[in-house]
């Protein structure tokens, strides 16, 4: 492979892999922690703020995003391996 083809799917890997960090802890941060705590209405009272229970959305572009990471480096992968 071309040195400056991996560079680029090294470079867009790591966007992958960042995206999927980024949100995976802001859906930890705001839903997973809480998940137990929350009422028959979804809510939860921290006694500072009312936490909802539709924080759980933040899970889904850390679910995009690393289904993105998964092709990426497994295309890139299967592209090295193709020019050994």
């Amino acid at each position: 492979m071309p040195r400056r083809s991996l560079i680029i799917r090294s470079f867009w890997t790591l966007l992958w892999a960042t995206l999927t960090g980024f949100f995976t802890f802001v859906f930890y941060m705001r839903y997973w922690v809480y998940r137990h705590d929350f009422n028959e209405l979804g809510r939860y009272w921290d006694g500072v703020e009312v936490r909802t229970d539709s924080a759980f959305v933040w899970g889904l572009p850390a679910l995009g995003f690393g289904l993105i990471l998964c092709v990426s480096v497994l295309r890139t992968w299967l592209r090295v391996k193709q020019h050994d």
